[in-house]
């Protein structure tokens, strides 16, 4: 991989999976030591479980602390703006959110917005939010420089013309990127449209939802796309959330031999 204006950044979604935790880690490395190991394999993790419950300060900053430089964390967003206020009405929430996932500083990657299966597409909603949102994150620029915003939609109407083509010009004007999340069960944005200036993938499992594998032969096409996607200047972000019997952990390895950069 060329150190140049952009970057790959592969890993997995968490790091205390108990199905793939003991293949990974040492016997006797305890848990609290896990977040320092597997910062030396891989150069990224998405975090999982500031979806259910924000994160303390201390505690993002314990885990700036643990990691190398050039680590990347993806944080994803409180459940009670995506799934309970549904978007609306979210200023100090999402506030708050941030000054918390600022103490990652340079750190702090994308900030992931995955929207529940059930939300059908409400353009003046999503634009009210992705506005302030995006005012809130300008506003820490300096200091979280890798700091930008990642969209997952889930329910079919968002990928439906005219509303797709809608959708696409909104996250452009704002630099979002829709988030290209492959499973069997929601739908995937065949056209892979580019509207932000890095890339943000989700492998959720060809078959089973989180408990099936890809394996080397399904991840060629993706290793040869992010190759170009970072040739032509965009950083990506991949992250495997199918963690049921380690699979996850097998396919980062397997996507992260796959991919080169020359």
């Amino acid at each position: 991989m060329v150190r140049r204006a952009a970057y790959i950044f592969i890993g997995t979604s968490g790091w205390m999976y108990k199905d793939w935790g003991k293949q990974f880690y040492p016997k006797k490395l305890p848990p609290q030591e896990r977040l320092r190991y597997l910062a030396g394999v891989f150069n990224t993790v998405e975090v999982n479980n500031s979806f259910y419950r924000l994160p303390k300060p201390e505690t993002f900053k314990k885990w700036r602390s643990e990691t190398p430089d050039d680590f990347r964390f993806s944080v994803k967003l409180s459940r009670y703006i995506t799934h309970i206020r549904r978007l609306q009405n979210t200023e100090d929430s999402f506030g708050l959110f941030l000054e918390n996932a600022a103490q990652l500083k340079k750190k702090l990657g994308p900030i992931l917005i995955q929207m529940p299966p059930q939300s059908k597409p409400d353009f003046s909603r999503l634009e009210e939010f992705l506005k302030e949102a995006s005012r809130e994150t300008k506003g820490f620029r300096h200091a979280l420089p890798h700091c930008r915003l990642a969209l997952e939609v889930r329910h079919r109407g968002w990928f439906a013309e005219p509303e797709f083509s809608r959708l696409v010009k909104l996250l452009k004007c704002h630099n979002v990127a829709l988030v290209f999340a492959h499973s069997a069960r929601h739908p995937y944005p065949e056209s892979e449209p580019i509207t932000a200036d890095f890339v943000y993938l989700r492998f959720h499992g060809p078959k089973e939802f989180a408990a099936s594998r890809y394996g080397g032969a399904r991840l060629r096409s993706y290793a040869a796309k992010i190759t170009a996607w970072v040739r032509q200047g965009r950083t990506v972000y991949a992250y495997f959330n199918n963690d049921v019997h380690g699979y996850a952990l097998n396919d980062a390895f397997a996507l992260k031999r796959r991919v080169r950069v020359v």
